[in-house]
Order: structure tokens, then C-alpha cells, then sequence
């Protein structure tokens, strides 16, 4: 029989019990795993939610991976949504994060997405509106994010490994996520499928077989050409608008006066250069609105 090891000789029997090795990470769960967890949470959510909202609901077949960030997606949307109102503009999304890009201590998360500018354009109403009715719900737990481009409800977890299901760790906050909002959203949904754009040339319209796509509308896109950039900073002698420090030094946003989130276009007159300071401290803030300390 082999000699029973003697911790006061046996260097690497004293080094095993001090410092016990390190368990290794979870390996990813499959797709197809993630797929049937998430389809039962679906089914589960069509099940319990009141029926006028659960009408209206439909989710996708599987997990989607993203390209970029190497997360899984699983989508709630609503049936009204249709191309004038794709489902990339409002959605309901469980998230499978196992590289942990959104969180290190969390690898999923869930949350409702609002994208302001695609949806909302040129329809400050409804936005401040919206925003003043979500910040006035009460859904403990749940982190709310009013930014200057999209509106985010959710939270973080663990996605179970050890038996639990899925359904049984997210359901009942996603269902009150879901009962608390949608009844909001419905008759915005409703209207801006309808007619997302008021003045009618704000939505790009699909090229048909063969035709040349003309370049969009200053009025629909943020990017700015290179030129007008350097044309800008000349024409504003390198100074910020709003401090006038030296933007050579300090470094140069270029910012939309009527912020883009509040239906102000990306054409040369609506256009300023700032220091970043400057620029970060306006926000989606109108001109005639005071900075905030």
C-alpha cells in the first residue's frame, strides 16, 4: 500500500490544503437547451397573464444569438407590430450573457426596450408622457433606465444550472413587468403602427428589385458627413459653443441643438460643436431648458 502522505514533509500535500484548487466557470448552456426553457417560460406567461394582454403577445421559436456580444435572446412582442413598427423598436427580451459582458457577477438578464428614437420621432408628447407613467410605476425589484435614446425596465440573475426552472426564477417579476406596462404601451403601439411618422417622409421607404436606394433624409439619420465636421469647428474658430474653451485641447462632440431624441435633424443648421463637458452635461435637454447642477 502506497505510504500515507506526511503533511509536515510533503510539500505538495501542504500546498492542496492551503490553497484547494480553483472550480472551474460553467461551461455555456446549449442552444437547444436555452431554446426549450424559454418556451415553456413563453407558454407559462401566454398562460397566466389576463387575456387581453396575453391576445396580443407572441414570442419567438427559439434563442437568437447576437452577432456581436455572443448573447442569447429570447423576444416578446406585441401581434400589432408590423413593418411600420418592426419588433427591434419594442420588445420584451430574456438575455443568456454567458461571457458576462453586461454584468460580471450575473450571467442573464431581462428587461423591456424602448427605442425613442425610431419610435417616437418628432412626438415629444408621448414620450414625456410615457416617461412620467413609467417612473410612477411601482415594480419593485426592477431597475428603471430613462436614457436619451431608449427606455430599459428589468433586472439581472443567474440563469439556473442546478434543477431550478427558468420559469420558476424570472416569471413572476417578468409578469408583472409585463401586466404593469403593456397596458400603457397599447394604444401607442396602436397609433404609431398605424402611422409612425407624421409628417410621412421620416420612414425610409423599401427599394424595390433593381433600384438604385436614394441616400436617407438628414431629418432621419444621425450621421454627419466628415465635412460638415471640419466645417463646423472652422466656422466656430475651434471654440466651444456653449464654454468656449479650446476644443483642440479639450476635445469635440459634435451636438444636435433640437437633441435627435426630440425630433431635431442632423442638417447643417441644426448642428454645434462642443466640448465634451458641455455636451454631456446638455443631454436631450432643448435649448431654452436650464442645465441641471
Amino acid at each position: 500500500m502506497p505510504a500515507t502522505p506526511d503533511p509536515r514533509t510533503d510539500l505538495n500535500h501542504n500546498l492542496s490544503t492551503l490553497f484547494p484548487p480553483t472550480p472551474t466557470m460553467n461551461e455555456p448552456i446549449a442552444p437547444d437547451i436555452l431554446t426549450q426553457q424559454c418556451l415553456r417560460l413563453g407558454r407559462h406567461l401566454l398562460n397566466t397573464l389576463p387575456a387581453d394582454i396575453a391576445a396580443r403577445l407572441k414570442h419567438s421559436r427559439k434563442v437568437i444569438r447576437h452577432q456581436t456580444h455572443g448573447t442569447w435572446m429570447f423576444e416578446i412582442w406585441d401581434r400589432h407590430q408590423n413593418a411600420l413598427l418592426p419588433k427591434s423598436h419594442f420588445k420584451y427580451c430574456v438575455v443568456y450573457d454567458p461571457a458576462h459582458r453586461n454584468n460580471p457577477r450575473h450571467n442573464a438578464y431581462f428587461h423591456a426596450w424602448l427605442n425613442k428614437v425610431r419610435i417616437y420621432r418628432d412626438r415629444t408628447e408621448i414620450v414625456d408622457r410615457l416617461e412620467r407613467e413609467i417612473r410612477a410605476l411601482a415594480l419593485p425589484g426592477l431597475k428603471i433606465g430613462i436614457r436619451e435614446r431608449a427606455i430599459s425596465i428589468g433586472r439581472e440573475f443567474d440563469w439556473p444550472t442546478d434543477g431550478a426552472s427558468l420559469t420558476s426564477v424570472i416569471a413572476p417579476p417578468l409578469t408583472r413587468l409585463i401586466q404593469a406596462l403593456h397596458p400603457l404601451l397599447i394604444p401607442i403601439i396602436d397609433q404609431l403602427a398605424a402611422n409612425p411618422a407624421p409628417d410621412g417622409d421620416r420612414t425610409p421607404r423599401p427599394s424595390l428589385a433593381g433600384e438604385r436606394r436614394s441616400p436617407p433624409s438628414r431629418d432621419y439619420t444621425r450621421s454627419i458627413p466628415p465635412t460638415w465636421r471640419i466645417e463646423i469647428l472652422e466656422s466656430q474658430n475651434h471654440r466651444c459653443a456653449a464654454c468656449g474653451a479650446d476644443l483642440r485641447q479639450t476635445g469635440h462632440h459634435i451636438d444636435h441643438i433640437i437633441p435627435f431624441a426630440r425630433g431635431g435633424g442632423s442638417g447643417r443648421e441644426n448642428l454645434q460643436a462642443l466640448c465634451p463637458d458641455c455636451n454631456l452635461r446638455k443631454g436631450a435637454r432643448l435649448p431654452h431648458q436650464p442645465d441641471t447642477p
